[in-house]
């Protein structure tokens, strides 16, 4: 899996040196970034200024890909586009996408001995393909969501989880 990492100013993919990043910990724009640590369950919060009171341009789906970093910052905020809507959102649901446009979840919103369902196919009826443990952070995302369901490739088996058990994660 081929991945961008910045670190005291260096952008790494794999291993080779890529570009300087800025001061703001992401490469130069455009610049693609995914949503972090938002629960399934919510969305992202695209501002009208860099404030947590500003008014609500629009929401981002938790899973979101392709949110523009538009090379301004203030503070903890960033200049962002989704959709083609301009606005701020803080840098702690960022990060950078990787070169695969890769989603991630961790599980959460239940305790063991409980655990999440992987499902055959998008319903609570659906076959068991196999069990997920709270708190677990390697589950990728293969594709969108469907309502409440989602697909997730989980030590080597395709399925379905709800949402509301999951969260957007970064490894």
């Amino acid at each position: 899996m081929k991945t961008l990492r910045c670190f005291k100013g260096f952008c790494l993919i794999v291993g080779t040196l890529i570009s300087l990043c800025s001061n703001t910990g992401f490469a130069s724009p455009p610049y693609d970034l995914r949503v972090t640590r938002v629960e399934g369950s919510n969305s992202l919060n695209l501002r009208s200024e860099p404030r947590v009171d500003a008014a609500i341009k629009t929401y981002i789906p938790f899973n979101s890909l392709h949110v523009k970093y538009l090379n301004k910052a203030k503070g903890h905020w960033r200049y962002v586009q989704y959709a083609g809507v301009k606005g701020w959102v803080s840098t702690h649901y960022l990060a950078p996408q990787d070169i695969g446009g890769n989603r991630y979840y961790s599980s959460h919103n239940y305790h063991a001995p409980t655990s999440l369902k992987v499902r055959q196919s998008p319903n609570k009826h659906s076959d068991i393909m196999a069990k997920i443990p709270p708190s677990e952070t390697v589950i990728q995302g293969i594709g969108y969501c469907r309502g409440l369901w989602c697909p997730v490739r989980y030590k080597g088996q395709k399925g379905w989880v709800n949402r509301r058990y999951i969260a957007s994660w970064s490894p």
